[in-house]
Protein backbone atom coordinates (compact mmCIF):
# COMPACT_ATOMS: atom_id res chain seq x y z
CA UNK A 1 0.00 0.00 0.00
CA UNK A 2 1.46 3.30 -1.03
CA UNK A 3 2.17 6.15 1.46
CA UNK A 4 -0.86 8.01 0.42
CA UNK A 5 -3.71 5.71 0.06
CA UNK A 6 -2.03 4.26 3.60
CA UNK A 7 -2.30 8.06 4.92
CA UNK A 8 -6.07 8.53 3.24
CA UNK A 9 -6.91 5.22 5.32
CA UNK A 10 -5.87 6.58 8.52
CA UNK A 11 -7.48 9.87 8.35
CA UNK A 12 -10.97 8.06 7.42
CA UNK A 13 -10.49 5.80 10.49
CA UNK A 14 -9.92 8.92 12.47
CA UNK A 15 -12.74 10.86 11.15
CA UNK A 16 -14.70 7.74 11.89
CA UNK A 17 -13.97 7.50 15.22
CA UNK A 18 -13.65 11.50 16.12
CA UNK A 19 -17.25 12.45 16.41
CA UNK A 20 -17.18 13.44 20.00
CA UNK A 21 -13.91 15.24 20.03
CA UNK A 22 -13.69 18.92 19.35
CA UNK A 23 -10.35 18.86 16.96
CA UNK A 24 -8.24 15.82 15.39
CA UNK A 25 -4.73 16.57 14.29
CA UNK A 26 -2.82 14.93 12.23
CA UNK A 27 1.26 15.68 11.48
CA UNK A 28 2.44 15.38 8.24
CA UNK A 29 5.94 15.46 6.90
CA UNK A 30 6.68 19.55 6.03
CA UNK A 31 5.05 21.10 9.48
CA UNK A 32 2.59 22.75 7.39
CA UNK A 33 -1.11 22.31 7.17
CA UNK A 34 -1.50 20.13 3.66
CA UNK A 35 -5.01 21.38 3.60
CA UNK A 36 -7.44 22.80 6.79
CA UNK A 37 -10.98 22.32 6.57
CA UNK A 38 -14.03 23.72 7.18
CA UNK A 39 -16.06 22.36 10.93
CA UNK A 40 -18.99 21.52 8.79
CA UNK A 41 -16.77 19.58 6.48
CA UNK A 42 -18.54 16.37 7.08
CA UNK A 43 -21.74 15.94 4.79
CA UNK A 44 -24.59 13.68 4.90
CA UNK A 45 -26.75 12.87 1.55
CA UNK A 46 -30.18 12.20 1.50
CA UNK A 47 -31.81 11.05 -1.52
CA UNK A 48 -34.40 13.03 -3.18
CA UNK A 49 -35.78 9.51 -3.98
CA UNK A 50 -37.52 9.73 -0.75
CA UNK A 51 -39.86 12.30 -1.76
CA UNK A 52 -41.54 10.00 -4.31
CA UNK A 53 -41.71 7.42 -1.40
CA UNK A 54 -43.88 10.07 0.37
CA UNK A 55 -41.21 10.10 3.21
CA UNK A 56 -42.17 6.40 3.71
CA UNK A 57 -40.27 4.32 6.89
CA UNK A 58 -38.61 7.28 8.15
CA UNK A 59 -38.69 7.86 11.87
CA UNK A 60 -37.92 11.63 12.19
CA UNK A 61 -37.55 11.47 16.24
CA UNK A 62 -35.13 9.17 15.81
CA UNK A 63 -33.48 10.30 12.96
CA UNK A 64 -33.28 13.64 14.46
CA UNK A 65 -31.54 11.92 17.47
CA UNK A 66 -29.27 10.33 16.16
CA UNK A 67 -28.25 13.38 13.57
CA UNK A 68 -27.86 16.07 16.06
CA UNK A 69 -24.80 13.74 17.15
CA UNK A 70 -22.81 14.39 14.14
CA UNK A 71 -23.09 18.01 13.64
CA UNK A 72 -21.89 20.11 12.49
CA UNK A 73 -22.42 18.84 9.37
CA UNK A 74 -23.67 19.59 5.73
CA UNK A 75 -27.08 17.81 4.50
CA UNK A 76 -27.28 17.42 1.05
CA UNK A 77 -30.30 16.70 -0.82
CA UNK A 78 -30.42 15.41 -4.04
CA UNK A 79 -29.32 12.74 -6.53
CA UNK A 80 -30.41 11.28 -9.10
CA UNK A 81 -34.28 11.72 -9.15
CA UNK A 82 -33.35 15.81 -8.00
CA UNK A 83 -33.36 15.74 -11.91
CA UNK A 84 -36.94 14.49 -12.27
CA UNK A 85 -38.11 16.36 -9.49
CA UNK A 86 -40.30 20.09 -9.17
CA UNK A 87 -41.21 22.11 -6.91
CA UNK A 88 -45.27 22.48 -6.79
CA UNK A 89 -47.29 24.89 -4.66
CA UNK A 90 -50.55 22.72 -5.35
CA UNK A 91 -50.32 19.51 -6.49
CA UNK A 92 -47.82 16.95 -4.67
CA UNK A 93 -47.90 14.68 -7.44
CA UNK A 94 -48.08 11.81 -5.01
CA UNK A 95 -51.21 9.48 -4.83
CA UNK A 96 -54.30 10.22 -2.14
CA UNK A 97 -54.32 7.90 0.54
CA UNK A 98 -57.83 6.46 1.43
CA UNK A 99 -55.43 4.04 4.43
CA UNK A 100 -52.95 4.32 6.44
CA UNK A 101 -51.82 1.87 4.72
CA UNK A 102 -51.48 3.70 1.45
CA UNK A 103 -49.61 6.80 2.62
CA UNK A 104 -46.52 4.91 1.98
CA UNK A 105 -47.33 4.29 -2.28
CA UNK A 106 -44.46 5.77 -4.30
CA UNK A 107 -45.44 8.46 -6.78
CA UNK A 108 -45.35 6.50 -10.34
CA UNK A 109 -42.26 5.85 -11.87
CA UNK A 110 -42.50 8.99 -14.25
CA UNK A 111 -40.07 11.18 -15.66
CA UNK A 112 -41.53 14.01 -13.35
CA UNK A 113 -43.04 14.35 -10.46
CA UNK A 114 -43.40 17.20 -7.05
CA UNK A 115 -42.08 18.27 -4.15
CA UNK A 116 -44.88 19.93 -2.10
CA UNK A 117 -44.82 22.81 0.27
CA UNK A 118 -45.20 20.81 3.01
CA UNK A 119 -42.72 18.32 2.04
CA UNK A 120 -39.53 20.68 1.84
CA UNK A 121 -40.76 22.46 4.75
CA UNK A 122 -40.25 19.08 6.36
CA UNK A 123 -36.90 18.76 4.93
CA UNK A 124 -35.87 22.07 6.08
CA UNK A 125 -37.96 21.28 9.12
CA UNK A 126 -35.21 18.34 9.94
CA UNK A 127 -32.13 20.13 8.83
CA UNK A 128 -33.14 22.66 11.35
CA UNK A 129 -33.75 20.56 14.00
CA UNK A 130 -30.62 18.09 14.04
CA UNK A 131 -28.29 21.60 13.09
CA UNK A 132 -27.26 20.84 9.83
CA UNK A 133 -26.88 23.02 6.87
CA UNK A 134 -29.36 22.15 4.09
CA UNK A 135 -27.51 22.34 0.41
CA UNK A 136 -30.84 21.43 -1.91
CA UNK A 137 -30.05 20.40 -5.32
CA UNK A 138 -31.88 21.85 -8.80
CA UNK A 139 -33.61 20.33 -11.69
CA UNK A 140 -30.62 20.83 -14.35
CA UNK A 141 -33.32 19.33 -16.80
CA UNK A 142 -35.76 21.88 -16.74
CA UNK A 143 -35.50 23.28 -20.60
CA UNK A 144 -37.64 25.85 -22.99
CA UNK A 145 -38.00 24.50 -26.06
CA UNK A 146 -34.99 26.23 -27.34
CA UNK A 147 -32.68 24.16 -25.11
CA UNK A 148 -32.32 26.68 -22.27
CA UNK A 149 -32.09 26.24 -18.88
CA UNK A 150 -35.88 27.58 -17.75
CA UNK A 151 -35.53 29.09 -14.51
CA UNK A 152 -39.20 29.43 -13.82
CA UNK A 153 -39.21 26.16 -11.00
CA UNK A 154 -36.12 27.23 -9.76
CA UNK A 155 -37.23 30.79 -8.90
CA UNK A 156 -40.71 29.66 -7.54
CA UNK A 157 -38.60 27.62 -5.00
CA UNK A 158 -36.04 30.02 -4.32
CA UNK A 159 -39.11 32.55 -3.45
CA UNK A 160 -40.74 30.25 -0.92
CA UNK A 161 -37.32 29.73 0.44
CA UNK A 162 -36.71 33.43 1.03
CA UNK A 163 -40.79 33.77 2.40
CA UNK A 164 -40.15 31.57 4.81
CA UNK A 165 -36.81 32.50 5.82
CA UNK A 166 -34.75 29.23 5.31
CA UNK A 167 -31.13 29.58 5.32
CA UNK A 168 -29.65 27.07 3.20
CA UNK A 169 -27.56 26.47 -0.03
CA UNK A 170 -28.73 25.69 -3.32
CA UNK A 171 -26.45 23.52 -6.35
CA UNK A 172 -27.88 22.83 -9.68
CA UNK A 173 -28.11 19.73 -11.16
CA UNK A 174 -26.60 16.27 -9.79
CA UNK A 175 -23.15 15.51 -10.77
CA UNK A 176 -21.21 16.86 -13.47
CA UNK A 177 -22.53 17.29 -17.18
CA UNK A 178 -20.22 16.85 -19.75
CA UNK A 179 -20.39 19.90 -22.84
CA UNK A 180 -21.34 18.75 -25.70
Amino acid sequence: MNRLALLGFCLACLCAVSAAVEQVTVSLPGGRPFRLLRDDYASIGMDSILIRRNWCGIDWIRAIELGRQLQPAQLRFGGNDADRMWFGSAADGSPKASSPDQSCLPTPNTEKFYMSREKFDRLNWFASSVGWRLIFDLNVLIRSPDGRYNTSNAEMLLNYASQMNYSMDFELGNGTVEPE
